[in-house]
């Protein structure tokens, strides 16, 4: 073995040795929280891929691995212990031979710029498509005039610039994106652009995909049922993710981060939802305190013995989940890896209340503007399960076809016996959450500055700045400006 491997063989293994030490300290004085496992099985699955990847040059044994592999599972252990008919009546006109039928060069124009296909606008409206052709070259529209003019370099430009951001995105997520960004583009240029600016990343994400068989999620209409959770894989840091699905369409109600899990926090992103879509019918929650606020806003608005809020175990609200997975990978687990850095580099220590507090000040609004940006990309891709639309195509033609039937008292098929409301809106073979402590209580930050020093912080450093490493500089300078005005502070008084 030479002297360079040798080096890289030791460097691996003091590594290794390190964190499964700091594993080992922190389950020594106090039995770690299922949020402390989570973190556990976080560190150890980072060495296993750096173990692996480093064993064939390095000649680290596979026993040892396996060893890592066993300690992995431990910790996993623990935390596992009808047709419809149309809503839009289109009209026939009363003169002329034929007696066409009247359809809005509006609703058209809307429904292509949603990029509905032909088919499908005419089943929404109920006509046949030679209609719909017909009544577009009337119009003057075309399905090519939808796309966006862009030129190769600037589509591989814009592609870039997101991947900077989601690097684990891919095809779909990415054309979501770009119809986020108003950039309307073929799925076959958006592939061709992917292959020019990321064939490493094209690559690995086509060893990782997994083949899932699927049975059907039956609920009847958009506004049927909403699915509400929150995501704690960055509650070491005091950051809850606060997220709402609607059961239907799959199109987010509402994404965003906090540094709490109160119930008065869930409730204001909730009624910012109703304020945007309307009341939903129920809504499909797990028996945590944060849930309290809205469970009363259901049957005080929807009546109770209905099944308004159904609490039940988070298990049985997989229909979050598929979210949960690809925020954690287009999202969250780029900052919890910043976190992590920044705490082995020795400049983050998250029982420094300063430090927590800088933390917040500079990724809570990085953190909740990737949210949003990967909000307008997830209504837009487009899901292989429904007919390759997107939840904002299934959104509109639910609406349309059902006439907002969601809202109804009883929902077809689903009586109002509490064993049936139990089971309403389970996704059976959606992915399956690992168990987590429901009625997390999030510690509160006393601001450890004065008014004067956070407006200096304001005015110093700006958390939306540009970053190369995802906000961690910005972080260390927030942290070095207000150690530096606090001691100042501390020499006035000492005077």
């Amino acid at each position: 073995m030479t002297e360079e491997l040798e080096s890289l063989r030791q460097a691996v293994l003091h590594r290794l040795s390190a964190t499964i030490a700091s594993i080992g300290q922190r389950c020594a004085y106090e039995v770690p929280s299922l949020s402390d496992v989570d973190h556990f099985v976080y560190l150890l699955d980072r060495e296993i891929f750096i173990v692996e990847n480093t064993s064939r040059d390095t000649g680290i044994s596979e026993n040892l691995l396996a060893q890592i592999y066993a300690l992995q599972r431990s910790f996993l252990n623990l935390s596992v212990s009808k047709e419809p008919q149309p809503c839009i009546q289109i009209q026939r006109s009363t003169s002329g031979s034929g007696r066409k039928y009247l359809i809005p060069p509006e609703l058209i124009q809307n429904l292509l710029e949603l990029q509905f296909s032909i088919p499908s606008i005419a089943e929404m409206l109920n006509v046949s498509s030679s209609t719909v052709f017909r009544r577009m070259r009337e119009y003057g529209l075309s399905v090519l005039d939808t796309f966006s003019t862009v030129s190769d370099e600037e589509l591989d430009s814009a592609i870039q610039n997101i991947l900077q951001t989601f690097p684990n995105c891919g095809y779909r997520m990415m054309r979501g994106h770009l119809a986020g960004r108003g950039l309307r583009v073929q799925e076959d240029r958006v592939r061709s652009s992917m292959h020019r600016v990321d064939p490493v990343g094209v690559f690995l994400r086509s060893i990782s995909l997994r083949v899932l068989v699927r049975r059907a999620y039956c609920v009847r209409a958009p506004n049927s049922l909403w699915h509400m959770d929150t995501h704690h894989k960055l509650i070491r840091y005091n950051l809850v993710i606060h997220g709402c699905i609607d059961g239907y369409s799959r199109k987010i109600m509402y994404l965003d981060v906090a540094t709490d899990n109160l119930s008065s926090t869930a409730f204001t992103f909730f009624m910012g939802a109703v304020y945007c879509f309307g009341v939903p019918s129920r809504v499909r929650g797990d028996q945590g305190v944060e849930n309290v606020r809205v469970a009363e806003y259901m049957f005080e608005t929807r009546g109770c013995g209905r099944g308004s809020f159904i609490a039940g175990k988070s298990v049985h609200n997989q229909r979050i989940e598929r979210l949960w997975q690809d925020v954690w990978h287009a999202v969250i687990h780029i900052y919890k890896q910043v976190f992590i850095d920044l705490e082995e580099d020795g400049l983050l220590d998250i029982s420094c209340e300063l430090h927590l507090y800088c933390l917040h000040y500079v990724m809570v609004p990085r953190i909740h503007g990737q949210l949003q940006e990967f909000v307008r990309a997830w209504d837009h891709h487009r899901i292989s399960s429904s007919g390759n639309m997107s939840p904002n195509q299934l959104w509109v033609r639910g609406l349309l076809e059902a006439g907002n039937q969601g809202v109804d008292d009883v929902v077809q098929g689903t009586s109002n016996d509490q064993a049936d409301l139990n089971m309403y809106g389970v996704d059976w073979n959606g992915p399956t959450p690992l168990q987590e402590e429901e009625g997390i209580v999030v510690p509160q930050i006393t601001p450890p500055l004065s008014v004067e020093q956070v407006a200096s912080l304001m005015n110093e450093i700006d958390p939306l700045a540009e970053s190369a490493c995802f906000g961690a500089d910005l972080y260390v300078n927030a942290v070095q400006h207000c150690t530096l005005l606090q001691h100042e502070l501390n020499q006035v008084r000492q005077q």
